[in-house]
């Protein structure tokens, strides 16, 4: 069975998903992505969006982009309720491991900018999923930015979608590692089973 990656979030995705699905079906995965424009985690940690695309699609890997878009209320005013906006999230897609890509650096303006300083800190928090640090990955990245200063050129995008596929290869190896070791494990059963029955006749 082919090991299928759900690339899902916000409005990066559309820019990020044409550079990371050749890599990901090279290393020989099926790939799909789902991308809202604008929304946020409140909107991913409600239905029905992660429920039918978990049901319908069935990820063996979730690769989450989100954090741009700051969810309502700033998190450094409320960071119990951002908290639980991730875990909400993280809920939907427990059926599957999970890597996290945080927001990228923001030049639109300071206050958003201070505020996705603190999204990406609350999400570094959570223990449960792998975290990449959008912010590390995009700060030498200005000069490809388009006008609205929180989106990408397409060689933004392409340098950003690059480095997200470096930091998923744990992730990928873990996961072919394991698979390995259930066959590898299925075939000595078989081995045994076999020895057996024919000692037996």
């Amino acid at each position: 069975m082919q090991r299928r990656l759900l690339l899902v979030g916000d409005s990066h995705v559309a820019g990020l998903a044409p550079i990371l699905k050749p890599l990901v079906q090279a290393v020989g995965w099926d790939f799909r992505a789902h991308s809202d424009q604008g929304k946020d985690l409140r909107f991913f940690g409600q239905p029905p969006i992660l429920d039918d695309l978990m049901s319908d699609y069935k990820p063996h890997l979730v690769v989450i982009v989100l954090g741009t878009n700051p969810s309502g209320a700033y998190p450094e005013k409320s960071s119990a309720r951002y908290h639980q906006q991730i875990a909400d999230v993280l809920h939907k897609v427990k059926s599957a491991k999970v890597v996290w890509v945080g927001p990228p650096t923001i030049l639109a303006n300071a206050e958003d900018e201070a505020s996705a300083v603190v999204r990406t800190y609350l999400l570094g928090q959570h223990g449960d999923m792998k975290f990449l640090n959008g912010r590390e990955q995009t700060k030498d990245l200005n000069a490809y930015r388009t006008p609205d200063g929180f989106h990408f050129t397409a060689k933004g995008y392409e340098l950003w979608g690059q480095r997200i596929f470096t930091g998923l290869q744990t992730s990928l190896a873990q996961f072919s590692t394991w698979k390995t070791w259930v066959s590898l494990l299925s075939l000595a059963g078989l081995v045994v089973a076999g020895v057996l029955f024919w000692r037996g006749r």
